[in-house]
């Protein structure tokens, strides 16, 4: 089963969603999240996709080999 999450909820893993709108409203598309953020409503029409995980990621602001 995949990850996924709506729209206000927070983030638990940085990475790439999918975010899942009504097709009538646009197609779906792929966005960045990163941890701890909260995934975002629409900013067209106030609707609120769901946001499924494609690749999982790491900020690399968090990662030791990059401080």
């Amino acid at each position: 089963m995949a990850d996924e999450f709506k729209s206000r909820e927070v983030c638990n893993q940085s990475g790439v969603y999918r975010a899942v709108h009504d097709p009538q409203h646009t197609p779906d598309h792929d966005v960045t999240v990163i941890y701890g953020h909260i995934f975002p409503r629409c900013s067209h029409h106030g609707c609120n996709p769901n946001f499924v995980l494609v690749a999982a990621g790491q900020n690399v602001n968090s990662n030791n080999w990059f401080k």
